[in-house]
């Protein structure tokens, strides 16, 4: 199965391995598809463990109705990603559009802190 990030690799080889602890992402742009990728996956312990302390919700809700349809990052930096998600729900199609913030730990641990801004 390709994976949901839109990466050319398959899921097993790509995200599956950070969803489940065999590595970490080595820069905020690597997270930022991860994280969709969990989304996708509805693999909420990863979602929350990438979450930075200081915004991370209490828990998050599986969500069966969403249908993700695709990521585009369109310009990251070293500390944020700008990027557009689509989804389906309900039969109608979405956009998410933010431009994300990141933050690395001293353990060197990269950390989803959360949206500079939002669109759409």
């Amino acid at each position: 199965m390709q994976c949901p990030c839109n990466n050319v690799s398959d899921y097993s080889s790509c995200c599956e391995p950070l969803h489940f602890g065999l590595k970490e992402a080595k820069t905020a742009k690597e997270l930022m598809a991860s994280r969709y990728s969990a989304y996708v996956q509805n693999e909420l312990d990863y979602l929350l463990n990438t979450w930075h302390p200081s915004t991370r919700p209490k828990k998050l809700e599986k969500d069966e109705t969403t249908l993700w349809r695709g990521l585009n990052i369109k310009h990251f930096g070293t500390h944020w990603v700008d990027f557009e998600a689509y989804y389906e729900k309900d039969g109608k199609l979405f956009i998410i559009a933010e431009k994300s913030e990141f933050y690395k730990d001293p353990k060197g641990h990269w950390l989803y802190l959360g949206a500079w801004k939002e669109a759409k």
